[in-house]
């Protein structure tokens, strides 16, 4: 079964109530299955998800231009496909819930405002421990400016909470318990409409991901991301 959103009541025009379940496969991945370097285990079985979600939509509350998205989810994974210092492996049975809170507000007919919040609890619920290196707290700022020439101008401010991962050390034969400390990122995109006809709309754009160059870690065994900045055209149909 699809993971599917479903709208169970509308209340007039500006509240929606909504509820969606599903179950999901994910087969693992060649690299987790056999690659020599990042500890591929050929004995990975098939990750399995049961996802649940409900919440609410409210529009032009208390004031026109303002919306609400409010969000409950809940997923219960079996055989989670994670990564073990040195290797791939399954775990027994995983649980990820949280909530999930967005506002938008649009004082002016150019400019529109976000702000949005998300707190998750994921624990390997075998082992009775945090699942490594989730984000409890993740918070984004936004602001995005529009005109009727096409061109669009974005920027984006992620607050992220301290990541942690504990583990039994075989060789020390002691606990250990990693953490990686909070970061901030800036984020942003300038975007520009083409004229390609009633059918087509082609644009483009530059995308500045991480422009201050901030030093940070997301992620087990990731690399430091560092500024990037990318141009690309764009079709849409």
């Amino acid at each position: 079964m699809p993971y599917q959103e479903e709208t169970i009541k509308t209340i007039g025009d500006r509240l929606r109530l909504l509820l969606a379940a599903g179950h999901k496969s994910r087969f693992p991945m060649l690299k987790e299955l056999f690659s020599e370097t990042v500890g591929g285990n050929p004995h990975l079985e098939v990750e399995r998800a049961w996802m649940f979600e409900t919440g609410f939509d409210l529009a032009g509350v208390p004031m026109a231009g303002f919306d609400v998205r409010v969000r409950l989810f809940a997923n219960l994974i079996e055989n989670m496909i994670e990564k073990y210092r040195s290797s791939y492996a399954n775990v027994g049975r995983a649980l990820g819930t949280g909530v999930e809170v967005e506002v938008r507000w649009a004082p002016l007919a150019f400019m529109e405002a976000s702000v949005g919040y998300r707190y998750l609890f994921a624990r390997d619920l075998v082992d009775d421990l945090p699942l490594d290196f989730r984000t409890p707290h993740r918070l984004v700022l936004g602001i995005r400016f529009l005109t009727r020439a096409g061109f669009t101008a974005g920027l984006e401010v992620l607050c992220a909470s301290g990541q942690r991962s504990v583990y039994f050390d075989t060789l020390t034969a002691e606990w250990v318990n990693d953490e990686l400390p909070p970061h901030v990122l800036v984020n942003g995109r300038l975007r520009y409409e083409l004229q390609a006809g009633p059918a087509v709309g082609l644009y483009v754009f530059m995308d500045g991901r991480n422009p201050l160059d901030a030093s940070y870690v997301s992620g087990s065994f990731e690399p430091r991301p560092g500024r990037e900045v990318v141009i690309g055209l764009g079709v849409e149909l």
